[in-house]
């Protein structure tokens, strides 16, 4: 049994009592201090990290650098994001009205941090008993997307916070908002208000509908989830939500929220982008990185509009007559590699393969301006990234040979009709060369004697083509081809052998079909551009692009005869096949095949235009028996100038040059005729530009030693054909001139 204590406990004094108080006081006291001077110093600090950001940052947002083709078409996009800002007065008042509702109703009265706000999250979440809902305003929003304070920490919060309130002491509250839409990520790659509604909807942002403003509103949180191109029901879920909330706030009457429901949001189809992957994009954002906006600002602010040179139309039929002319060549039975639908059909995103199938090039230039107008670097862009018509060096063979011939005019060496041989070439020919036995051959394995220079070049005989570059001489045809920009004279020049006369080096189709405006274009070579103008945000032309740069390559004349010349390849000559394939239209072009048919090749222009295709292997090996460039290049060649005609562009009768003087000229050396050229039956009488009879000699194989020949009164005279140089008579004996003056 437990018994009571003898006495009972005394109850404490009221003194004690009094110190205990104070005790309990005194401690919340220096707590609460040391709380207020943690805070003070929290605030200090955060102010200070606040200030130190730049609040001209807010209105810096990076925006797509647009591409425009020819025509005024949007092609592409550079650099930057995908957006296009608005003033405030652009925006829809159902969006700011939507958007107030979702995401912060009471803007206009709070000082950019919700308390009311962040004291119902904290209560939600820690109901909820995880983060559930958020309390940024607006104005914080904006500051967490301005300068990427993206980490979920108390510090970031902190630092959110004294930033917001600074940039709402700074920045009104309209600006506030028109900011806030144009930073704004709307999913699918989309920024700001104005590009979205123009994707989504397909109309400015002024004009949207009660519920195509909700519907952006509502995916503003969750945009990649809700985007209406991949979740259109979500996306209308998320509309419905923001109208239910719009009427709670009597922003609008249940009857308006209804009728939105019910109205269809007419969504676009999600756009193509293929357009910009592609090989011309690809040529446009090289040539810009590379020449004109080598300044990071333009690259990372981006907002420029780039007005290029490329026809779009063109360059898309183009891009299909490549595709169409590969298809039909993998079609033929004697094609033993592998082919495009194969490798496509096992093809997946990302593999980056070396493609195996027949691939080639096209690029169609202005030859006055030089205008890129078309370009296309291969097959399919999405295989293969790689930029054959900037970047393949191949063999280029036969197309060299023009300005072979263009140099031997241009030397006075040469005329069309002058006589050259088509006989094998012996090695004592070249021994001059210090060559080994060197002997190049004809592709159809025949020679055929003594033939017209212009045969040569319209035939593409090699024998002969050889022995015209000798009367050139190798220096002039080497400085030819170098001042044609076929190669570079200090890192990679061309050959100092005589194997350069038939095209033995490697040239991308870009160079070698600039090269070919300069016969088209009277001698002058036009510098290739892309770009027409350049213009900032503002609308004001930057002075970046430079456009009028042209060279003088050759005399007019000399680029009259050529084409003279390559204008039989079309109509008679190994482009002959172009009329049966549907073109008539006066042009001038050459062909090309190297050896073993590892390269086909077409240069050819109009009065308007020069076009150079290329088609090959990427391996380099022989594409087919017999795949000459006339049966490989020339058909993509014909569909692109036919299509480039009913586009408009000019197929007038081509340039005639300076006009032609009659004289008379020795056959076999190209030099004025002297009375022994007569009496050798090697003089005949001609017409030549005037521009080449200058500096024009007498001819030095049968110049008279003792008399010189008056010059002859110009006849005009229609031009007789060339004619094969007559044998001369067998020397005769005494018994023979005795009879003879019996006789």
């Amino acid at each position: 049994m437990i018994q009571a204590p003898w006495h009972t406990p005394r109850s404490p004094s009221r003194k004690r009592r009094f110190f205990s108080f104070r005790t309990l006081f005194l401690l919340l006291g220096f707590c609460s201090a040391i709380v207020a001077l943690l805070g003070l110093g929290a605030y200090t600090r955060y102010a200070y990290l606040a200030s130190q950001f730049n609040l001209e940052e807010l209105g810096k947002m990076p925006e797509r650098t647009m591409v425009y083709d020819a025509k005024g078409k949007l092609i592409g996009r550079l650099h930057g994001m995908n957006r296009i800002t608005i003033p405030l007065e652009k925006s829809s008042r159902y969006f700011l009205d939507a958007l107030l509702a979702r995401e912060d109703k009471s803007f206009f009265d709070h000082r950019g941090v919700d308390y009311r706000g962040v004291a119902r999250a904290v209560v939600r979440n820690l109901k909820d008993g995880e983060f559930v809902q958020g309390a940024s305003t607006i104005s914080m929003q904006l500051a967490r997307n301005s300068y990427g304070l993206r980490e979920r920490t108390l510090h970031r919060k902190l630092l959110e916070v004294m930033l917001t309130r600074r940039i709402e002491r700074s920045v009104s509250k309209n600006k506030i908002l028109e900011l806030y839409i144009n930073r704004i990520f709307f999913g699918s790659g989309l920024y700001g208000l104005e590009r979205a509604s123009q994707a989504y909807f397909g109309k400015r942002a002024d004009i949207l509908t009660l519920g195509q403003a909700a519907c952006l509103a509502g995916i503003i949180r969750s945009p990649n989830r809700f985007s209406p191109f991949t979740n259109p029901e979500g996306a209308a879920g998320e509309r419905d939500t923001v109208l239910d909330r719009m009427v709670l706030l009597d922003y609008i009457t249940a009857e308006e929220a209804s009728a939105a429901k019910e109205a269809p949001l007419n969504i676009q189809a999600e756009p193509s982008y293929l357009w910009q992957e592609n090989y011309a994009m690809d040529f446009v954002r090289r040539y810009l990185n590379e020449t004109w906006l080598r300044d990071q600002e333009y690259k990372e602010d981006g907002g420029l509009k780039v007005y290029t040179t490329i026809d779009q139309d063109l360059q898309a039929h183009a891009e299909e007559a490549l595709r169409k002319q590969l298809d039909t060549l993998e079609a033929r039975p004697e094609y033993r590699h592998p082919r495009y639908e194969d490798f496509a059909a096992t093809w997946k995103e990302g593999d980056e393969r070396r493609t195996p199938y027949l691939q080639g090039s096209v690029v169609v230039l202005d030859h006055e301006s030089g205008s890129v107008l078309a370009l296309v670097g291969g097959r399919d862009y999405r295989h293969s990234k790689f930029n054959r018509a900037l970047h393949a060096k191949r063999q280029v063979g036969s197309v060299f040979k023009p300005f072979v011939y263009a140099a031997a005019y241009e030397q006075r060496r040469l005329l069309p009709n002058t006589s050259v041989s088509d006989e094998r070439i012996a090695h004592h020919e070249l021994s001059h060369h210090g060559l080994r036995p060197w002997s190049p051959r004809n592709s159809d394995g025949t020679y055929r004697g003594w033939q017209p220079a212009e045969y040569g070049l319209v035939a593409s005989r090699n024998t002969m083509t050889v022995r015209v570059g000798e009367r050139a001489g190798l220096p002039a045809v080497r400085d030819l081809g170098h001042a044609a920009n076929l190669a570079d004279p200090k890192r990679n020049p061309l050959p100092e052998s005589p194997v350069v006369y038939i095209g033995a080096f490697e040239a991308p189709l870009l160079q070698v079909t600039s090269a070919y405006t300069a016969l088209a274009n009277r001698g002058t070579r036009p510098q290739w551009h892309v770009i027409r103008r350049i213009e900032d945000r503002q609308g004001q032309r930057l002075d970046l692009v430079s456009t009028g740069y042209k060279q003088r390559l050759l005399s007019e004349g000399t680029a009259a005869l050529v084409t003279q010349g390559l204008s039989e390849v079309v109509t008679r000559g190994t482009a002959a096949s172009a009329k049966r394939l549907g073109w008539d239209k006066p042009s001038a072009g050459k062909t090309g095949t190297t050896d073993d048919y590892r390269d086909g090749w077409f240069l050819g222009y109009s009065s308007a235009i020069t076009c150079g295709v290329w088609v090959g292997l990427d391996n380099n090996q022989p594409v087919m028996p017999r795949g000459y460039g006339s049966t490989t290049a020339l058909p993509i060649w014909v569909d692109v100038m036919k299509q480039a005609a009913e586009m408009g562009y000019p197929t007038e009768a081509l340039d005639p040059g300076p006009e032609r003087v009659p004289v008379d000229v020795c056959r076999t050396s190209g030099d004025l005729a002297t009375d022994r050229c007569h009496h050798a039956g090697t003089a005949m009488e001609t017409s030549i530009p005037e521009d080449l009879i200058d500096a024009r000699v007498l001819c030095s194989q049968h110049n008279s030693r003792y008399q010189q020949p008056q010059p002859r009164p110009p006849v005009a005279m229609p031009i007789q054909p060339p004619q094969q140089p007559q044998p001369r008579e067998p020397r005769r004996g005494f018994v023979d001139r005795v009879f003879g003056w019996l006789r």
